[in-house]
């Protein structure tokens, strides 16, 4: 079941401007330079996603934070993702990589986007 809240933005005024527009133009504006710590310490890129890049009691949150696999995450650009590539809308949405048309791709066509709520 998708998460409703994820990547919800409820005042798209204060979101969608220069700085916005050029990150998503470089970079996943889902997942850049995002890490969240759930209830039990695990270290991820966003609440709804399975991966885990390690846990707050053991590990070092710079550590996680300056890893390549964490940042691989970061780097998909709009240019790379499937469906997104071929949108004139696409450095203006936020699509969420956490439920994807094919969830070991990440590069799948996002299921949930919130230019399409506008």
């Amino acid at each position: 079941m998708l998460n409703e809240n994820c990547g919800c933005i409820t005042d798209y005024s204060k979101i969608i401007n220069i700085d916005f527009v050029s990150e998503s133009m470089k970079f996943n504006n889902c997942l850049n330079k995002k890490v969240v710590v759930d209830k039990n310490g695990n270290i991820k890129n966003c609440l709804s996603l399975n991966e885990v890049f390690g846990n707050l009691n053991k590990d070092s949150l710079l550590n996680i934070i300056l890893s390549t696999k964490l940042k691989d995450k970061w780097n998909i650009s709009k240019d790379q993702i499937k469906t997104c590539m071929d949108c004139e809308f696409r450095y203006i949405c936020m699509d969420c990589r956490a439920y994807l048309e094919v969830p070991s791709d990440l590069k799948s066509k996002p299921l949930q986007m919130w230019i399409q709520s506008l």
